[in-house]
Parts: C-alpha cells; structure tokens; sequence
C-alpha cells in the first residue's frame, strides 16, 4: 500500500484546499451576471437618481469592488485568525511547552528553497488559490515550485469555462504557413509556477506524429529550459486528454529510495537539475528533483522520496509554457487540440 499523508499533516492539507475552495468558490460566484451589473458602482451608476449617485458611487466603493474581484478575503479576519494559528504551529520550536514543528516560516514547511535537507519541508504543494490567500495576508509570495497552477480540473478538459484551468492556447493543423499553428490564447507567456502540461483534443483523429512542442521546464535555482517534445502519436476522440511528458511507472518506489523504475522514459524528458511532480492522489504526491535519467530504464532523483507508490502514479515534467511553434508534419487539416496547465488537486465546487 502507498504510503499517503497522515495525521495532522492530512488535515491540514484539506485545510489548504478548503480554503481554495471557499476562494475559488466566491469568485465563481461574484462572476455570475445580475440585472443591472455586477460592481456596486455599476449598480449605483444604473439607478439615474443623481443624490444616490453622489452619495453611494464613491471611490471608496470602486475600490471596494476591485478588492471583491480579487478574492482577497486572505485579508478577512476569519482567514487571518486561521493563518495566525497555523502560522504559530509552524514555526514554534518543537521543544516547547507547547510545542510546533520548529520550522523558520510557512515558505521552510512547503521547502525547496535552499540545499538544508532542515529546510526541504513535505514536498507537497498548495493550490494557485490558496497561495493568493496567502499573498492577501501576509504580502508574501510562497516559493513558485511549491504552487500548483489555477483554476478546477472538469470531468471534461475541453470545458475550459467551468475549469477555469490556465489556457496556453490551441494547435490547429493548417495548410500554410506551417503545418501546425498557434491559435488564441497565451502560448508564449510563462506561468509563474511550474505545472504539468495537459493536452486536449478538440477534434476526433487528431494526429501529432513527428510534430515538435517545445515547452519551457521548470529546474533548480530557478532555471528555466526548453524541451522539444516529438513524436506525441496524439489520437483520439474530441476531449480525450493526456500529459505532455508523461512517465509511467513500471515498479512502484518505495519511500527512502531515490531510483525510480519506468519503461516509458521519453529520451531526453528531463535532466539533472529538473523538478517533476510524482503524482498517486490529491493526497499522495511530491516533487522531487532530477539527478539523472536513462532513456526507457528509470530516472534517479536528487533525494530520497518521502512516500511510497504504486504503478498507478505518474512522473510529470513540470512547465512554464509553450516556447515555440510547432513545426514538422502530422494529421489532417483543421485537426485541433488545446493545451492547459494541470492543477494538482482536483477541487470541485458541487454539482
């Protein structure tokens, strides 16, 4: 059986992700349309009775909406007594009276900030939502590694809309200028986080074979790379999905060990220096960084693994972007996907 987050640590996992839901949830909704506008200065605005108007559409009030849209409810004081005691069990010294984890900041917990096997912290990361809770309170960025990208992953990928997934845009097979094509969306701008990078068909029989996605990665010391992807042999049916750069896992690693088995290494996937997401569950999960790899036999991390897991997990390479057009040849004119950044945790609003 893997070896998932327990205890304490789990609960304060759901915490996290309770809290990206609430904000995730409140901007969902503060989206919705109403009669007469959404902003209360619009509402104001609308009414035509210039003494409300002078009184209630103040500056005040624009700033009020800006703030709303912003989900900042990190500043609420709800969610700043939450941080305040979470931030106290964090960084109280382990032998106290009454004792905490011992760690210098949030930013030590979460890890990978520093070489300090003191400082490396769970492995795992927070939700795009909460990080911006906690920039809301505490005017503080949490290290880009350990923040997972936006938005909620939909049962269908394609509904970008209701997943509200961070968009890079589309590839469509075209006649001319090149085979493949850059569409709408933002293929040539970075996250700020690394994330995995998920591919999804919009058209039936879609065909990438010997077609080259060169795609910014994510590495130690902030570095950032590029790795050309060829050869996808992406096929299927409209919404069917998948990771650019997936490793499967032929033999489950167990924790303590730093060597992981996989017949499916893509030569050249990664490098000394990489970061790459291991991935079971929502509560099963770490990042790890590359040491060495051998094509189609395994890839050896820098440290130890924290967790065991099964040949249900996935390695996934994590990205900043598209660098590059696309070129080479494959597929059928109008053939199209997409590509989005994977959240690592699936958080759902309901039905």
């Amino acid at each position: 059986m893997p070896t998932e987050i327990a205890g304490a640590e789990l609960q304060f996992l759901k915490a996290v992700d309770r809290a990206a839901t609430i904000r995730e949830a409140y901007i969902k909704a503060l989206a919705t349309a109403v009669a007469g506008g959404v902003d209360f200065w619009d509402l104001a605005d609308a009414s035509a009775n210039l003494t409300y108007e002078n009184w209630c559409n103040v500056w005040d009030v624009s700033e009020c909406d800006d703030l709303l849209a912003a989900g900042g409810q990190g500043d609420s004081s709800g969610f700043a007594q939450w941080f305040s005691a979470h931030t106290s069990w964090i960084t109280t010294s382990a032998s106290a009276a009454r004792p905490g984890l011992g760690c210098a900041s949030w930013q030590a917990y979460f890890g990978l900030l520093t070489n300090s096997d003191a400082d490396l912290g769970k492995f795992w990361r927070v939700p795009w939502q909460f990080a911006e809770l906690y920039y809301d309170r505490f005017r503080r960025r949490l290290g880009g590694i350990n923040v997972g990208a936006k938005g909620i992953l939909s049962a269908t990928i394609g509904d970008n809309v209701g997943s509200a997934l961070h968009d890079f845009g589309s590839l469509e097979r075209s006649r001319s200028p090149a085979p493949w094509v850059a569409g709408d969306g933002d293929l040539n701008t970075a996250l700020t986080v690394g994330a995995p990078l998920l591919y999804n068909c919009e058209t039936s029989a879609v065909d990438l074979t010997g077609v080259a996605i060169t795609a910014k990665k994510i590495s130690s010391a902030g570095a950032a790379g590029t790795k050309a992807f060829t050869g996808l042999a992406i096929s299927g049916n409209a919404n069917d999905s998948g990771k650019i750069g997936e490793i499967a896992i032929t033999t489950g690693p167990s924790a303590g060990q730093k060597v992981i088995l996989s017949t499916s290494v893509p030569a050249a996937a990664v490098a000394a220096g990489d970061y790459v997401l291991i991935w079971e569950s929502d509560v099963l999960h770490e990042i790890a960084e590359v040491a060495s790899m051998t094509t189609s036999t395994s890839l050896t991390l820098a440290k130890n693994l924290v967790h065991t897991y099964t040949t249900n997990a996935k390695v996934w390479p994590l990205y900043t972007g598209i660098s590059g057009t696309p070129s080479a040849s494959g597929g059928t004119t109008g053939k199209r996907i997409s590509l989005y950044a994977r959240p690592d945790r699936i958080i759902t609003l309901g039905s």
